[in-house]
């Protein structure tokens, strides 16, 4: 699509300060469904498609007026599906349409405490919860691609609960399949067959509107690329989540000044990414995503782009902070050392979960020695 709409904030109210702020944001996800449909998947070269939004006044902040939004940061708000790299086509014979589930499809599997995996299993219930039903459920969960002629199966069949409060990894070498299926976790692509529960919800069966409302109010986001919007500064970064939930601007930029302070940036505050190394972007988005109490943050290789000690600091923080708000983690990682703080690692090898371990009586604790460990044999090398 070459030409995308704009968003036009008409007034004022007598206070001076917000506009119909749901009015627009029904605007701006209509906007975003609808080039969703209707955008072409992006061929490699291909410029990044930006989304012009038009801004005036506090509703969605003068510092956003004639300046372009784009996709990648709309993802990391979890507002914007993300483009295919490849063209989505169902198998042989199947339809676009997710099959409906069997009554085999559907069934919970049977959870006994400590009980031994087998080789190659795809279905978690080996390891006692505290929680009875999971909050992410994924049953027979695959999906296929198109590259030129060649049909590529990125999941072949995955199975797999979470449970409230849990950090899980999913661990496995590039092209594994692993940031494809937490993708599918977070309803940024859609399944070729099989379903995706989330607290109670087919995400696999939600519209485009419908998604981003859910991902907004139930989701937060850290990306190995920070996906930071560079003309904005930490505080308008971080309080851009809670603008779209329509909390007032002085209650959230204080938000996300507390925020930025637990992130260790209390005097970066007003620094814009180009102004702030590698490992103070992800501290910016980590606190992005953690700003609203989201129930489950997504983490795609959020240390891919540090180094060992910058890895282990912004660790300790998503732990911690998944840990003290009760939080479900999901992060995704080619990283044993990353791996070893998740209490569940699901090992990913050609689209299929080979096993699972338990990691919940081995696991990094924030602030151990096995940490500094880690630290001072890479900085010794």
């Amino acid at each position: 699509m070459d030409n995308i709409g704009s968003i036009k904030n008409t007034g004022r109210t007598k206070s001076g300060g917000e506009h119909s702020l749901d009015s627009a944001k029904t605007a701006l996800n209509e906007l975003l469904s609808r080039q969703d449909m209707e955008t072409p998947p992006m061929a490699e070269g291909d410029p990044v498609r930006s989304i012009p939004v038009e801004t005036a006044g506090d509703s969605f902040e003068e510092s956003l007026d004639d300046r372009s939004v784009d996709p990648d940061f709309l993802v990391g708000l979890g507002l914007k599906k993300e483009v295919a790299p490849a063209t989505f086509v169902p198998a042989d014979g199947e339809s676009n349409v997710p099959a409906p589930l069997s009554a085999e499809d559907d069934a919970v599997p049977e959870r006994t405490a400590e009980a031994p995996l087998k080789k190659g299993s795809k279905e978690q219930g080996s390891i006692e919860q505290s929680s009875t039903e999971p909050v992410i459920r994924i049953r027979n969960l695959s999906k296929i691609f198109v590259l030129g002629r060649e049909k590529v199966k990125a999941l072949a069949g995955v199975s797999l609960d979470i449970y409230k409060n849990e950090i899980v990894c999913l661990l496995g070498t590039s092209g594994s399949g692993k940031s494809t299926l937490l993708n599918m976790m977070a309803g940024l692509e859609k399944p070729t067959k099989g379903s995706i529960t989330i607290y109670g919800q087919r995400v696999d069966l939600m519209s485009e509107r419908k998604l981003a409302m859910f991902r907004q109010k139930t989701m937060g986001f850290v990306f190995q690329a920070y996906n930071l919007l560079p003309n904005l500064n930490a505080i308008d970064n971080v309080s851009m989540p809670l603008m779209f939930s329509g909390v007032k601007r002085r209650v959230r930029n204080a938000q996300a000044k507390k925020m930025l302070k637990m992130c260790g940036l209390g005097k970066r505050m007003r620094h814009k990414p180009t102004q702030m190394s590698g490992g103070q972007q992800q501290r910016v988005g980590i606190a992005r995503a953690f700003v609203g109490r989201p129930k489950i943050v997504f983490a795609d290789e959020p240390t891919g782009n540090l180094d060992t000690r910058t890895t282990i600091e912004i660790m300790e923080m998503m732990v911690s902070m998944a840990r003290e708000n009760h939080q479900t983690l999901v992060i995704v990682t080619h990283d044993v050392e990353i791996a070893a703080y998740a209490d569940r690692i699901y090992h990913i090898i050609d689209g299929e979960i080979s096993s699972v371990e338990d990691n919940s009586k081995k696991q990094i604790s924030v602030g151990s020695e096995e940490a500094a460990e880690i630290v001072r044999a890479a900085e010794s090398v």
